[in-house]
């Protein structure tokens, strides 16, 4: 009986040494957990990548789905990895992402795989929905057939950068603006996300045949862009982009009044922080609308303000100096008025009267 005693207690050490070492390997692979496609459907999910929040030691491995772009990230020492689906559906690999797609996390910070995308919740308004910014972030589309990129950044030494000096700069500096190049003349745009639009945050600046400069003085046009008539103003706008019509101004007007935080009226929250002298503007969603100037044998809006084009015929939107709402008019003689163009992202809607 004894002689079975001996190797019954061999196999039990052999077998505890062999349960220690195999802890001691899961121990040490365990810094980078790489997800089995049947781990899928339980990631975490967040609405944009400046949810992602801080890449710390305690979310090593976690894996997060960005709705925005749908696009997965991964924490791994202390940075989060932008990951391809393939990756995610590998069994068992313990492979980083590639350094190029990293994205670098702070506790205001993260870097997408194309450029740097910096999140600061002190600084991103609770109402702003994410912009398409030039900063990680997939294709707009403009229609079925069409995608336009509003995610590249553009060398302003190469490219005529429209100023940015007048735009929000808290929502600039935190990467919420996207960029758009205008290809007929070089000139590249600042674009917000508002809602479910997405507008130019700067007035157009595209010379047709009429439009003209606020008293021929070019540097009026590098600050508040051309002054169009309307029957150019229809046309004014790049291949996929439009000149909004009176009831998507509506629309704009109806998402500021349901995301705003405060209680001003709701033109107070579409003005730029600069160029204004009566109503002051708080610019909470980035569209930085000017006190802009325009043309004309009456004063528009009865004067300084900023005035708009859309395309319903002889209709125009005015953010008023002295008044904290968005106004909108229906004039005949505006025909002979030059105002200001800002565009709209997406096909041209029908006008109506």
């Amino acid at each position: 009986m004894h002689k079975f005693i001996l190797p019954t207690i061999l196999l039990s050490a052999m077998f505890i040494l062999s349960a220690c070492g195999d802890s001691d390997a899961t121990s040490s692979n365990s810094s980078v957990k790489q997800p089995k496609s049947g781990d899928v459907e339980t990631i975490k999910k967040v609405k944009s990548i400046y949810d992602l929040g801080e890449c710390t030691d305690s979310r090593e491995g976690e894996l997060v789905l960005v709705q925005k772009n749908n696009l997965y990230y991964q924490c791994n020492d202390e940075d989060w990895f932008q990951m391809e689906m393939s990756s995610i559906e590998e069994s068992s690999s313990s492979k980083k992402v590639s350094s190029s797609s990293k994205a670098k996390s702070s506790s205001s910070k993260a870097k997408s795989s194309s450029s740097k995308v910096k999140s600061s919740s002190s600084k991103k308004s609770s109402s702003l929905k994410e912009s398409s910014s030039s900063k990680a972030k997939s294709s707009s589309s403009v229609s079925s057939s069409s995608h336009m990129d509003l995610s590249v950044d553009y060398d302003c030494s190469e490219y005529k950068c429209v100023t940015t000096e007048y735009l929000n700069q808290d929502l600039l500096d935190s990467g919420m603006y996207g960029q758009f190049l205008d290809v007929r003349d070089s000139q590249v745009y600042r674009t917000i996300e508002i809602g479910s639009q997405i507008w130019m945050a700067q007035n157009l600046n595209f010379e047709t045949e009429e439009s003209a400069c606020y008293d021929n003085q070019d540097s009026n046009c590098v600050i508040y862009g051309r002054l169009y008539y309307q029957t150019e103003a229809l046309t004014a706008c790049p291949p996929g982009w439009h000149l909004p019509s009176n009831e998507e101004w509506n629309a704009l007007d109806s998402i500021v009044h349901s995301l705003k935080v405060g209680n001003d009226g709701n033109g107070n929250y579409l003005k730029s922080l600069s160029t204004w002298t009566g109503e002051t503007g708080n610019d909470q969603f980035g569209f930085s609308g000017l006190a802009s100037l325009y043309f004309g044998d009456v004063h528009v809006c009865g004067g300084y303000h900023g005035v708009y084009w859309t395309s319903d015929t002889y209709r125009y939107r005015c953010l008023l100096n002295d008044k904290s709402s968005l106004y909108a008019y229906y004039e005949i003689y505006a025909k002979d008025w030059g105002m200001a163009v800002r565009c709209l992202l997406g096909d041209v809607e029908t006008s109506s009267d």
